[in-house]
């Protein structure tokens, strides 16, 4: 990151801290001088930081200073920023949302001109003077840049036309012409048509006077005058003889309609009979049809009632169709309840009443059928008991099928007579005293022998083994037949019939007991009747046979779905039948009466119809009776309106309309003319006073005809042409004569209307016409269109631009004002919120769970009272923890390795400054302990220099006495700085903000920076102390001998240091000399003044916030002075020679010290020397360093003009938009001196008026809401920080709204020229109290509201909740509940898989074992709990390989650990991995350098376990090798962290 001087390196890096540390990283800092670091810890102690940085410069600090930082860190208070402060920063937001809304409306470019608001009204304001005319413009949002210009171009052509011609246009003969070119034919044609035309045309004038004379009525003396006669003679030409009442008193519209009223009717009897007659014949005359209707309708609505929508629309043709098979349904279910009744009373149950039972009832039949031929016992009826004897059934056949074989085997070698042998005292003797060899010695042994080989059926003698078998297969058949003895009647119980002890059927038995479980869930009901028959197998069969065939021959679904859907009435299949069977009939009795009765009607009718058709035939008949009643009865009235015309039915309605319409056309013809009633009664009833008419009508048209073609020609010329037929005859023929007289009239107008026919095309008509009417000047008529155009482009763009539109400039103003107030106070709030986030991660030493950690080290290392470890030791030991405590470390190179081991510090961010004094070697170290590397400095300062190496001994370094240091390390020449140049991307800083005067950062910016860094311009070339200037000491001599120095020069700084505190106490003072011998000279001259001056040693004080010093070139790098005082000390020696040697300038990248030295000042540079810059003879010096210093001395001497007027303000006029441009016409306008672009880099004041009497003082600076307002990020920049920077250095800023300035510009100028002249006032009393430039004791007149930003957290109120682990609950199972509710065995599993979930198979069926009547886990569990699995929560639940079973998508697992109120404890095996890996991470979390060892040590102690064995480790170490392997933790120096 290259930072030049002053544009602010220290507090970027601050921030880039504060910022870290907020986000919980961990920063490395690093610095070869302790004064960088120290300027930026002082910076981050301003902000409340200082608690969390770790200062550690010199290899050499101490162990109890470091302990005791540690120590004070555990104790700090902890404090939150308040609720109160924090809702400031919402109102902040929404003053920035604000301001930043309106500034990206003003300038954001919109519509087809691709230009912004402010564009517009800067373009508006520029027009001002222009005339205002009202015109709309169609769509303005769609004009283009390219269609605005030609239509500004086309205009431009309008006006030049106008301005050229000889008359005035719009007194032109030709005015209107449609004529592009006057050719020498038109002239011809001009001069022979008009010279033919006027002479018919006075013709047909006096052929018009004559006949209004005759017939008595006038007309216009024009050509349509003469149109309008024609028409009344045409009219009246052909009267076909009407009564005159029609015309003069009837309402003949009403005669009209009445007319047409009663042919229509006529015509509806005559189709309306056609049409009957076709379909009915004769039997027309027969039908009642109000009756028949009137019935239709009633049974219609009946079977509306009763059926259903569907059945309604085909009623008609399907009326029988639909009676009989509703009849077939009811009979069919009818006697299937019958039969259901009939056998239900003969079991014992209940008869089916509903669709549902019958159904049921059904199913339970075919069962019944499917089961007559078992036998059960009345065990088999419970399910429980039945479950019981399936669960003992394979053990009794087990332990029936082992005595039949045992019996089995013996008869096959054995007579029956060996089961009554007494065989058990021979088997005592043979498992007793003849178990040995020492039997052949026992008589009884033989005989025993003999005894059993007796009953050998074939003979023969048996071994003793063999024997041995004999006798223990007859104790198993006696003690097996004991136990079937012994159960024989709960055998008979369970299996009734089927049982034959030995010899029962097994098969059979189970068999038959699968079959029944499996039929009787088919049944119903079951009453002790109906179970007695079953057992004693006498169901009535045939009557259940009969009742199934019956039931399968119908199809009860689709025959009730028929009723269903054929009956309206709210039924279902569990409705009663009988209900059912009510509306069946009910509805059937009435489709069977509409069905006969339509068929009647069908039987008059030629051919079938539906209903809606039979319906609209009976209205039609009704219709036509009233149709014939209604005409007989207006007979009479209907002659006495229409005379002779009407003739009954037989009537010409069509000679009546024609003779209707003339009437009405003649009436018309009256109204418009006014003719006179003699007129209305001849042409009536006079048939010679029409026949004149005829003749008049035929020679007034014949004379038209003559100058139809001529008239027509002269007005296609003109494009109102169409006016000339109204005009009055003769004054036609006068304009006519007069445009063949004036032809040279006709190409001016043609020349106008060409460019004015182009401006139409564009869409300016209604313009062009306002400047006809108007007579708008032809000077303005460009500016005029445009001013429109803006205005009413800005009134279709502005109502998509709220903030603009709504703009007010107090309301916005105001908020500025509360937007700068609040984001003053934020920077308070952001450092509490910053140290609360801080705070918030250190931990609670009170509260911690694991005590294997860092922490406990640490606390081990504080009760020391000796034998501390050593540091390098310590900070390996806790390199968490101590980074937690202090997450910032501000370290130099060296202490980086000395302090610190590569493998346990890894840092978020690594910072150098001042990185172009630290070497690349030494640097690597630090570098290698970050992610990320940020290098600040300037390439332009100073080079690491011997100044900053240091000598190391090993005494110096802090190790253990067994450890050794043997770092030889040579240093290399480049800077780490230099390095990274090349490789890194670089983010520069160019905003100089230390400079109070231009001039101060002037030179190096041109010289060094190549004018890359942003200035502020300086409201005054020149005042006292301000910017750079230079004493000569005329009399100085360089002493070459042993000293070394100026001490003339030196005496000379002397003086002017005290002469700087009595001026200017309150500004702090630097003085750099260019060496060594120099430095010490000028202390010893300061010395010998405080001396003499005592009351001066408050100045002198170090522990002042900027104290005063004296530094050499080498050493001043990082300083900061408001004034500073610059010994240059080499001259001329006593014998007048000057030497080029100007000590370290003189040597390679000399100007980089120069640099350094010009750049420390804030407000002014006092450079003192003994030489002039003619002194240095450039043809004698190489040293680039040696002429930048002679460039600077003139630069000091002469001011800017030395550096050829680069940093100047530029005297030519620049604007960054018209807006601004019009502004300073106004200003220039009224006599200000107005400069524009005022500044020497990229900040620039938009404009600034100079005093007029204070010379190089600018008394205000403009600014407006263009281009430069606009470039600024964001609105902290462009509403606080740019104008308070400017003020700051003396500008007195005025900021013009654009948007208010074009509502009410007078209004806004006024403001402009009262600021400016208040600003003149206030330059001019300055100039007399010589307060030039910078008032040091000037308070700001912003109040900011005092707020409580922060708050201490008390004690109390931090709760230590240990790992927030939940509580193990188990699932409680409830059996009275259980069976209470009847609840299903799934819904019980399922509720305990979600309460305990994840849970162990294994521990879900201790769970519900209960449930089977379990007292712990059985297979029979085991085999339900799967059951339930794969069939009935099969897609609900998922189980994993390692038996733990929870609901399907369940992720929320959460730590459970032991819940003391409950004695039980989950074996480790119990508990899933993951539950286990999310405890270790959360103790990982918590804890600081945990080993793997404690932290399954402190996971255990968590889950209750107080002693580790082996399977809890294993398990443990099972889930946590998995964190490894999926990045969840790692392992760093045996300690787990998380990734």
């Amino acid at each position: 990151m290259p930072a030049p001087p002053g544009t602010g390196k220290s507090q970027t890096i601050t921030n880039i801290i504060a910022e870290a540390i907020a986000d919980g990283k961990k920063v490395l800092f690093v610095s070869e001088k302790m004064a960088a670091l120290q300027v930026v810890y002082n910076r981050l102690a301003s902000v409340g930081l200082a608690d969390f940085c770790f200062t550690l410069h010199s290899h050499k600090a101490k162990k109890k200073d470091i302990l005791r930082d540690l120590a004070n860190s555990i104790s700090i208070d902890r404090t939150r920023a308040r609720e109160e402060a924090l809702a400031q920063l919402g109102i902040l937001e929404k003053k920035r949302d604000f301001l930043n809304e309106y500034q990206e409306e003003l300038h954001s470019k919109c519509s087809g001109l691709n230009i912004s608001i402010f564009t517009a009204n800067g373009r508006l304001a520029k027009l001002c003077d222009a005339p205002d005319v009202i015109f709309s413009i169609s769509d303005p949002e769609s004009v283009t840049t390219e269609m605005l210009n030609e239509r500004v171009y086309l205009l431009g052509e309008l006006s030049k036309t106008i301005g050229k011609q000889g008359v005035d246009f719009t007194s032109n003969v030709w005015r209107g012409s449609k004529i592009d070119f006057l050719t020498n034919a038109l002239r011809h044609d001009i001069d022979s048509n008009i010279s033919r035309l006027t002479p018919l045309m006075r013709e047909l004038e006096s052929i018009r006077v004559s006949i209004c004379s005759k017939l008595g009525i006038t007309t216009d003396s024009s050509l349509y005058g003469c149109d309008k006669l024609a028409e009344i003679l045409a009219i009246a030409s052909k009267s076909p003889m009407i009564p005159i009442e029609w015309v003069m008193n009837s309402d003949i519209d009403v005669l009209i309609d009445k007319a047409e009223q009663y042919k229509e009717l006529s015509d509806k009897i005559i189709r309306t009979t056609d049409d009957l007659k076709e379909k009915y014949g004769d039997a027309l005359v027969r039908i009642d049809a109000p009756k028949y209707r009137s019935e239709l309708l009633s049974l219609m609505g009946h079977l509306k009632k009763h059926l259903t929508n569907d059945i309604e629309r085909s009623i008609a043709q399907d009326a029988s169709e639909t009676y009989r098979n509703l009849i077939n349904c009811e009979t069919t279910l009818s006697a299937l309840f019958e039969s259901a009744k009939l056998v239900s009373d003969k079991l014992g149950i209940s008869a089916p009443v509903s669709i549902s039972q019958l159904i049921m009832f059904a199913r339970s039949m075919q069962a019944l059928v499917d089961v007559q031929d078992v036998r059960p016992t009345l065990k088999w009826f419970d399910a429980n008991e039945h479950a019981v004897i399936q669960t003992t059934l394979d053990t009794r056949i087990s332990l029936h099928n082992s005595t039949f074989e045992a019996k089995r085997k013996i008869q096959s070698k054995f007579d029956n007579q060996i089961f009554d042998l007494d065989f058990y005292p021979i088997l005592q003797r043979f498992r007793g005293e003849y178990n040995s060899f020492l039997r052949v010695i026992k008589s009884g042994y033989y005989a025993d022998v003999k005894l059993i080989s007796s009953y050998l059926s074939q003979g023969g003698k048996l071994a003793y083994r063999e024997v041995l078998d004999v006798l223990n297969t007859l104790k198993i058949i006696y003690d097996n037949q004991a136990e079937i003895n012994a159960n024989v009647a709960t055998y008979k119980e369970d299996y009734g019939v089927y049982y034959a002890g030995l010899e029962t059927q097994w098969g059979d038995i189970s068999a038959n007991l699968d079959l029944f479980k499996t039929i009787l869930g088919k049944v119903h009901t079951l009453t002790a009747q109906l179970k007695s028959l079953i057992i004693n197998g006498e169901l009535p069969i045939n009557d259940i046979v009969q009742f199934n065939s019956l039931y399968e021959s119908c199809d009860v679904d689709n025959v009730f779905e028929f009723i269903k859907s054929t009956i309206r009435c709210d039924f279902n299949k569990t409705s009663e039948w009988s209900n059912v069977k009510v509306h069946t009939n009910k509805s059937s009795s009435i489709l069977n009466e509409f069905s006969l009765k339509y068929q009647e009607l069908m039987g008059m009718r030629t051919n079938v119809c539906d209903y809606d058709s039979l319906i609209a035939d009976l209205d039609s008949i009704i219709a036509l009776n009233n149709y014939s009643d209604e005409l007989i009865k207006q007979k009479s009235v209907i002659y006495n309106l229409y005379k002779d015309y009407y003739n009954g039915i037989e009537t010409d309605w069509n000679k009546l309309a024609d003779a209707l319409r003339y009437a009405s056309e003649l009436r018309a013809l009256i109204s418009e003319h006014s003719l006179p009633s003699s007129f209305v009664k001849a042409v009536c009833d006079d048939n010679e006073y029409v026949s004149y008419c005829n003749d008049a009508s035929l020679s007034l048209t014949q004379n038209k005809h003559s100058i139809q073609d001529g008239v027509m020609w002269f007005a296609s010329l003109f494009k109102d042409g169409e006016t000339f037929y109204h005009c009055n005859i003769l004054d036609l023929i006068e304009r006519m004569e007069a445009c063949m007289n004036n032809k040279h009239l006709l190409e001016e107008w043609v020349d106008y209307c060409s460019t004015r026919d182009k401006c139409i095309k564009m869409g300016m008509q209604e313009y062009i016409q306002n400047v006809d009417d108007l007579g708008v000047d032809s000077n303005f008529i460009v500016d005029a269109y445009l001013k429109r155009f803006y205005r009413l482009w800005l009134d279709v763009m502005l109502p998509h631009f709220p903030a603009v539109q709504n703009f007010r400039s107090r309301i916005h103003s105001q908020t500025i004002k509360e937007f700068c107030e609040l984001d003053k106070g934020q920077l308070k709030i952001a450092q509490a919120r910053v140290r609360e986030r801080a705070l918030s991660r250190i931990p609670d030493f009170n509260s911690i769970n694991g005590a294997r950690d860092e922490i406990a080290i640490l606390k081990r290392e504080l009760n020391k009272q000796r034998r501390l470890m050593p540091l390098r030791k310590l900070f390996m030991a806790i390199p968490n923890l101590i980074t937690s405590l202090r997450p910032c470390f501000m370290m130099s190179p060296l202490s980086v390795s000395v302090f610190l081991e590569a493998q346990s510090y890894e840092f978020d961010i690594v910072i150098f400054d001042e990185a172009s004094q630290v070497h690349t070697e030494d640097a690597i170290g630090a570098i290698m302990r970050g992610k990320q590397v940020i290098i600040v400095g300037d390439t332009q300062q100073l080079p690491p220099t011997s100044f900053f190496s240091t000598s190391l001994n090993d005494d110096d370094y802090d190790v253990d006495s067994d450890e050794t240091n043997d770092d030889k390390d040579a240093g290399a020449h480049d800077s780490i700085l230099e390095e990274s140049v090349a490789v890194l991307p670089e983010r520069s800083l160019r905003w100089h903000y230390r400079s109070r005067h231009e001039h101060l950062i002037a030179f190096s910016n041109v010289k060094i920076y190549n004018s890359q860094l942003i200035t502020f311009p300086s409201s005054m070339e020149n005042a006292p102390d301000c910017g750079v200037e230079y004493i000569y000491v005329k009399d100085g001599i360089y002493d070459r001998g042993s000293k070394k120095n100026n001490v003339v020069e030196a005496k000379k700084v002397a003086d002017l240091v005290f002469e700087h505190f009595r001026k200017y106490p309150n500004r702090s003072l630097g003085v750099v000399t260019f060496s060594e011998a120099q430095q010490n000279a000028v202390d010893a001259a300061i010395r010998q003044r405080r001396l003499q001056n005592p009351k001066f040693d408050k100045f002198f004080i170090e522990d002042n916030d900027e104290p005063f010093f004296i530094k050499n070139l080498e050493n001043v790098q990082g300083d900061e002075r408001d004034t500073i005082i610059f010994s240059i000390g080499y001259a001329k020696d006593s014998k007048g020679l000057m030497y080029m040697n100007f000590g370290p300038l003189s040597r390679e990248g000399g100007y980089r010290r120069l640099n350094v030295a010009i750049t420390r000042a804030k407000h002014n540079v006092k450079l003192v020397g003994s030489i002039l810059p003619s002194d240095i003879d450039l043809e004698r010096t190489t040293s680039n360093g040696v002429k930048m210093l002679r460039s600077y001395i003139e630069f000091a001497q002469q001011g800017i003009v030395a550096l050829e007027k680069e940093l100047t303000y530029k005297t030519d006029l620049e604007f960054d938009s018209p807006f601004e441009e019009s502004v300073y016409d106004l200003l220039q306008s009224l006599g200000y001196d107005v400069v524009t672009q005022v500044g020497c880099s990229g900040f620039r004041i938009d404009m600034a008026v100079k005093h007029p009497t204070i010379t190089g003082k600018f008394a205000i600076g403009i600014e407006c809401d263009g281009a430069t307002y606009h470039s600024s990020r964001t609105a902290r920049e462009r509403d606080r920080l740019r104008q308070s920077v400017l003020e700051d250095m003396g500008w007195v800023i005025y900021r013009i709204w654009s948007t208010d300035w074009i509502k009410d510009q007078n209004t806004e100028a006024e403001k402009l020229i009262n600021a400016i002249d208040r600003a003149l006032g206030r330059a001019a009393t300055e100039n007399e109290d010589n307060t030039f430039y910078h008032n040091d004791n000037a308070v700001s007149d912003t109040i900011i509201p005092i707020i409580a930003v922060e708050e201490k957290i008390e004690p109390s109120e931090v709760v230590s909740t240990g790992y927030g682990f939940d509580v193990y609950e188990r699932y409680q199972l409830n059996l009275a509940d259980v069976r209470q509710k009847h609840r299903e065995e799934t819904d019980v599993i399922y509720d305990a898989i979600i309460k305990e979930q994840p849970i162990h198979f294994e521990e879900l069926c201790r769970r519900i074992a209960p449930l089977y009547d379990r007292q712990k886990v059985t297979s029979v569990v085991r085999d339900e709990v799967n059951y339930i699995f794969r069939y009935k929560l099969k897609g609900r639940i998922e189980k994993d390989k390692n038996d733990f079973v929870k609901v399907k998508g369940f992720t929320d697992i959460k730590v459970r650990t032991n819940n003391p109120e409950d004695d039980y404890l989950r074996p480790i095996t119990y508990i899933c991995d993951e539950e286990l890996a999310i405890a270790m991470k959360t103790i990982v979390l918590h804890s600081f350098g945990v080993t793997p060892e404690d932290l399954f040590i402190v996971a255990a102690r968590e889950f209750g376990f107080k002693r580790t064995g082996e399977n809890i480790i294993t398990s443990l170490r099972k889930a946590y090798n998995q964190m490894l392997k999926n990045g969840i933790v790692i392992e760093i120096d045996g300690k787990v962290s998380i990734k």
